[in-house]
Parts: structure tokens; sequence; C-alpha cells
């Protein structure tokens, strides 16, 4: 498992590739207030992260590509890798936002999606930073775009701060 502290986090704050993140969020993410869309997007978004950080400690990658792994099973693979007592809050995030998901593809009218938005909401917004929480005032899909891009945004710093770490040792 990689080691990773506040200065590769602060590189990575730092460097392009949190502008590269942060656009390919908001260039995939729909420009509509359609919750479901949002929350299909925004599921496939960070499942694509779970999958680059099972990528990032892997030896050999290209057998991962063929292997077909759920987003649970990347999860659960994802936090077996990469699990620290400081980071409990995103595993949980994603598991809750799967379950929205798997309910919205297998139901059809799935009955109790508005309160496992809502447990999802208010589970994220209590890991916001401070200058975050004024946006738990606003109307819920904008806060679902601003809790997924959360939950996302901490992955892709991670990732990128598990790249540098990796890029550190070979040297």
């Amino acid at each position: 498992m990689l080691s990773v502290d506040i200065e590769e986090l602060k590189k990575f704050i730092e460097s392009e590739n949190v502008t590269r993140h942060i656009m390919r969020f908001f260039e995939y993410m729909p420009k509509v207030d359609d919750i479901i869309i949002s929350i299909l997007k925004g599921h496939l978004l960070i499942e694509e992260k779970l999958s680059e950080l099972i990528i990032v400690e892997a030896n050999k990658p290209q057998v991962l590509k063929e292997s077909r792994l759920t987003f649970h099973q990347k999860l659960c693979i994802a936090e077996a890798l990469h699990w620290h007592k400081n980071r409990v809050w995103i595993w949980q995030s994603c598991r809750k936002l799967n379950s929205i998901r798997n309910n919205l593809s297998h139901e059809l009218e799935p009955s109790d999606i508005n309160r496992r938005i809502r447990e999802f909401l208010k589970f994220v917004e209590n890991y916001y930073p401070p200058h975050g929480k004024k946006q738990i005032k606003n109307k819920q899909n904008t806060r679902l775009l601003f809790a997924i891009g959360m939950v996302y945004s901490d992955l892709s710093a991670y990732l990128e701060a598990c790249r540098n770490s990796v890029e550190n040792s070979n040297d």
C-alpha cells in the first residue's frame, strides 16, 4: 500500500492534473436537471476512478482490462488496496451511490429512491470542507452534482497522489 502524505496531495493540487480531472467531470456530467442521468453518469465516472486506483497498484494492469469486474468488485479491491482510517467515508459514499444506481437500474419504479438520494447527500455533505457547506442550501439536483463531484474529486486527488508516489519510488 502506498503512503500518501500532505505534500503529495499538495503537489497534485498545484499540478495541471487537477484541471484535467475536473474538466472531465464537467464534460460528462449532464447540464440538465435530470437526477437519473446525473446518478448514472456520476456512477460511471467514479467507477472509472476506482479502476484507475486498482491499475496504479497492478503489476500487470492489462489483465484487469479483460476482467469485467463490477462496480462493487472494483470498490472492494480499491478499498483493500488503499484503505486508510481517514478515508472510510469515501468508500461508504461509493457504496451508497452504487446502491442508488442499482435501485434505478433494476426497478422500473424504484419506491425509495428519494430517501436513498437524501441519505447519500446527507452523508457526503457531512464531509464537505467549510467553504463547501453553503452548497447544502441548493436544490436537490445541484446538491447531487456537488456531492458526486466531491467523491469524484477526492478519488481523483488520491489517484494522482498515488501516481506521484509510484513515479517518485521509480526514480
